[in-house]
């Protein structure tokens, strides 16, 4: 458990809960067959700061079960109305049944990452996940107490898109087919950046056309695609 996502506390404060002792012992490390003192390191990561759990610790009791309750009761109401949005939407399709405050969609009608860039130049950020086995290609929305206040702004903004995208079309087509794509190598990869507005240390500020390869990519190889471009953000 990561306290960081919706327990609202600071990174870096996590735990894991076992169902009892004898399950816990194998999460503890001890090593004695050294000349120094011997180790008993009980938590996963060994030592660390204890500051972000004492704020963790603050943070929550600060919050209380009343609290929460308020958080959840609210982020749960906007998450009904993207919901009930999506489901008039005839464009997109919501999938699955969602319980929680995250939920994803997909679409046979509108090109997803053109989606995705459109609301970024209005100021939103939203999650794109590429296709993999029988999941499609697809929009993944979490919303926590910071969207509540703004979510009704971000559903106009993304039916009025959605809509224009629909009604206008858009170029879905990819520069290359996708066997050739499937038989990059990391060279390859390397060599293609240029032509594809990716240079070293900065990406392209619309990465349509990018998102749209890795989604026709095979797993292996989009991994190997991520991999040489965040190699190539550093130095």
């Amino acid at each position: 458990m990561d306290f960081h996502k919706y327990g609202y506390t600071a990174k870096g404060a996590s735990c894991i809960l076992h169902k009892d002792r004898a399950l816990r012992k194998y999460q503890i490390y001890t090593c004695s067959e050294w000349s120094g003192y011997s180790l008993v390191n009980p938590t996963v990561m060994s030592s660390k700061s204890g500051g972000s759990l004492a704020a963790c610790w603050a943070n929550m009791n600060y919050l209380g079960f009343d609290g929460f309750k308020s958080i959840v009761e609210e982020t749960q109401g906007a998450k009904i109305k993207v919901e009930n949005a999506i489901r008039e939407n005839p464009y997109v399709e919501l999938l699955g049944e969602p319980v929680m405050n995250m939920l994803a969609f997909s679409s046979e009608k509108v090109d997803l990452f053109a989606l995705a860039a459109k609301m970024k130049e209005k100021g939103w950020y939203i999650q794109l996940q590429f296709r993999h086995g029988i999941s499609p290609t697809n929009i993944h929305l979490s919303i926590n107490r910071a969207n509540v206040a703004h979510i009704d702004d971000f559903i106009s903004d993304l039916m009025a898109l959605l809509n224009e995208l629909a009604k206008n079309g858009t170029d879905g087509n990819l520069p290359f087919p996708k066997e050739f794509i499937d038989s990059l190598t990391p060279e390859m990869v390397n060599e293609l950046k240029e032509g594809l507005g990716v240079s070293d240390g900065e990406a392209p500020a619309d990465l349509t056309l990018v998102n749209r390869i890795l989604d026709a990519a095979s797993p292996s190889t989009r991994d190997m695609i991520l991999k040489e471009f965040v190699n190539g953000l550093f130095r």
